[in-house]
């Protein structure tokens, strides 16, 4: 059986992963010598501010410091975490109705990460996520807008709070957190970023030993890029530059399973990996 393996990088100046994954199916259909099923629009204007406003600008992104040095210097350690359709199913089911897949696993994985890493009670954590914001702005983008239309969001609680409460609970934070991103919300990220730039938005989103952040989605159109000899049998990330990072991608298992990949110091990952186990 012939095996291809292809590595990918690109830069978040030039995309997003939405548009991302739009440029390697549009090459797949080239190279398979069809028609484009969603013509680019590169018009980079879409999303300016034409008079940027202090008074405007707000970030829904507070910047929670890290006070427990546990796992400083420890071995980072990649792992891809399985989730199928049917456990995928259990955990929403136990999220509540209301909740998406996506925010019911990231609560489940941030209520167990946050238990592994032993923080006080009272030490404030906090789940990153990028938001797309393509149906968000006013009027939405067009669907082949190619470019970065992210937005970061941040979802805060204690250490506490997360280790007693429901899953429903801590899923239903997370929902309220993505419930707010609309136009208000993305109005006001893109004035901050021209009035204040963009330091102060990746003080607040970069990864510490009390913070994780989700990249990539479950719902990207992964195995549909085949170039002509099949579609892929599984995507991956080689290496995580940064621990608490969690990136999202469809399982070759089929419609509604996931496979995330995560860093966590190398305690913390094989006591997590177990417990994951243990629960599917």
């Amino acid at each position: 059986m012939f095996r291809f393996r292809g590595l990918i990088a690109h830069s978040h100046v030039i995309c997003d992963g939405t548009s991302l994954w739009h440029f390697l199916t549009s090459w797949a259909e080239i190279a398979r010598r069809e028609k484009l099923s969603l013509e680019p629009v590169h018009e980079r204007t879409l999303h300016r501010i034409e008079k940027p406003s202090a008074e405007k600008a707000f970030l829904i992104a507070e910047n929670v410091q890290e006070d427990n040095q546990n796992g400083k210097g420890e071995k980072m350690e990649l792992e891809v975490l399985r989730f199928s359709k049917e456990i995928v199913s259990k955990i929403k089911e136990r999220a509540g109705e209301k909740c998406s897949s996506y925010e019911a696993v990231c609560a489940h994985l941030w209520k167990h990460v946050t238990l592994l890493r032993r923080h006080p009670s009272d030490q404030k954590v906090s789940f990153i996520h990028a938001v797309n914001t393509r149906t968000r702005a006013r009027p939405p983008l067009p669907a082949g807008f190619f470019g970065n239309a992210a937005m970061w969001v941040v979802t805060v609680a204690t250490a506490g709070e997360l280790m007693k409460e429901d899953i429903s609970v801590t899923a239903n934070r997370i929902h309220a957190t993505l419930e707010s991103c609309d136009y208000r919300a993305l109005n006001g990220f893109l004035h901050w970023l021209e009035v204040h730039g963009t330091d102060d938005v990746f003080a607040r989103c970069m990864m510490n030993g009390v913070r994780l952040r989700s990249s990539s989605s479950a719902r990207f159109n992964v195995f549909g890029v085949d170039f002509g000899w099949g579609p892929p049998v599984a995507v991956r990330i080689p290496c995580m530059e940064l621990p608490g990072k969690v990136t999202f991608f469809p399982s070759p298992a089929g419609f509604g399973s996931m496979e995330l990949t995560m860093a966590l110091p190398a305690s913390v990952m094989r006591l997590l990996v177990s417990q994951l186990h243990m629960n599917s």
